[in-house]
């Protein structure tokens, strides 16, 4: 009598999230440090750009405040500030401070810069909006190592 052996090949399935390979050898592409370092850099990109575009916002709408407008007017009529800084004056893109309105009241602390033909310098404002008016409390303009109060009695120009 003839013995045939038959012999089974044991062969299991691959569990879930084990990787095969290709037939063709090659690898599965995966994201590697390239691409993580990408993705973190789009991440950063993304977040610096919205930062920007708020403070540009926030700057924007300060800039078309009736605080900063009549800051603006009143250091335009100053002989001191235009003996200094020359006309026209042109304010800096970003305002540092801040603004707090509620119906008819609020208030306003900003500073910029600010800059003429002749000379840059850096404009503080504090101001009060009582029943809808803007009061200005403190107004100057620092030019180098110079301040010139404009409020609330004009200082004398040198």
């Amino acid at each position: 009598m003839c013995i045939i052996a038959a012999t089974m090949s044991h062969t299991t399935q691959p569990a879930p999230g084990d990787e095969l390979e290709p037939p063709s050898g090659k690898r599965k592409p995966s994201l590697g440090c390239l691409g993580i370092s990408l993705l973190v850099g789009f991440i950063a990109l993304f977040g610096g750009c919205c930062a920007a575009g708020m403070i540009f916002l926030i700057s924007a709408g300060m800039r078309h405040s009736d605080a900063y407008r009549l800051a603006m007017q009143d250091a335009e009529l100053s002989p001191c500030v235009v003996q200094s800084l020359g006309l026209p004056l042109k304010a800096g893109w970003f305002i540092n401070g801040g603004m707090r309105t509620t119906n008819a009241e609020g208030s306003a602390d900003l500073d910029f810069s600010v800059s003429g033909p002749k000379n840059a310098g850096r404009m503080h404002v504090v101001a009060t909006r009582l029943e809808g008016t803007w009061y200005l409390q403190v107004l100057n303009v620092r030019v180098g190592g110079e301040r010139i109060n404009i409020l609330p009695e004009p200082s004398g120009c040198d």
